[in-house]
């Protein structure tokens, strides 16, 4: 059982890395947040590197030498009207069920003549709903795409793209901070349950706008979640055996600045 105030974290093994997890009793955040202990285990965390590997090899990470680093999608810290700027005529708007009926995706078709929706965007969308949004962009003929929502949406709108074999401008608009969706060349689709992912460069987004008024919308305990995702996905990127000091330099402030806040 968790007392209060107790700090408690696990190191789990991986054939390539470890992931850090660390909790603590809701009733207690501010004094876990205050505590001079949690902060020096964060830095100790921090500071073991490719000890976290589990494998046995304790060479240096992969990515020490780094030669090249290249980021394709523009960043906007933005409110979400900065898609007019990208001179979208046809617009097609793949989004959140929750952020169609709040009006929010019809604020993004409004700065477009030309525009349409889909909204039946499910966890880890299945391939048949890809399939059916598809077809709705081949019909439609959009020359931007924007996505808004979480992971699934984005993926969504990765996966249309992908097989619609359209050439579009992909805009990705976040309104959670864990997933990363927005800047990776990643999607998971889900096919007889099972959860699959699809890779290519295609579908990294060409632009990213990050309106935090977004997460403003959302329940707390979702902005939450999201935050530990965070935490979780940069332990797991500074621990990867291919990381390289750029990516180290993401991973050490993206968990500070969660961690402090």
């Amino acid at each position: 059982p968790i007392r209060s105030g107790e700090i408690c974290f696990a190191i789990l093994p991986g054939r390539s890395s470890g992931t850090v997890i660390f909790y603590w009793n809701t009733s207690s955040q501010n004094d876990f947040r205050k505590s001079v202990l949690a902060e020096e285990i964060a830095l100790y965390i921090l500071k073991i590197r490719h000890k976290f590997a589990f494998s046995g090899n304790t060479a240096n990470k992969g990515g020490e030498n780094v030669e090249t680093y290249f980021c394709k999608t523009k960043i906007l810290v933005d409110d979400i009207s900065a898609l007019k700027k990208l001179g979208a005529r046809r617009l097609m708007v793949v989004a959140d069920p929750f952020f169609a009926e709040n009006g929010t995706a019809k604020r993004l078709t409004d700065l477009c003549e030309e525009s349409c929706v889909f909204s039946e965007v499910s966890p880890d969308p299945p391939v048949e709903q890809v399939a059916r949004a598809t077809a709705k962009m081949k019909a439609f003929a959009p020359d931007t795409v924007a996505a808004i929502g979480g992971g699934s949406a984005i993926d969504c709108a990765k996966a249309m793209i992908f097989f619609s074999g359209l050439s579009v401008t992909f805009v990705a608009i976040p309104t959670t901070s864990g997933s990363g969706s927005e800047v990776t060349d990643f999607a998971i689709l889900t096919h007889g349950g099972i959860k699959h992912p699809l890779v290519d460069p295609k579908l990294r987004p060409d632009c990213a706008i990050l309106d935090g008024d977004l997460l403003s919308e959302l329940p707390p305990s979702l902005v939450a979640d999201g935050g530990f995702d965070v935490l979780t996905h940069a332990l797991e990127a500074f621990t990867a055996k291919n990381a390289n000091p750029i990516t180290d330099s993401f991973a050490r402030d993206a968990f500070g600045v969660v961690f402090r806040n």
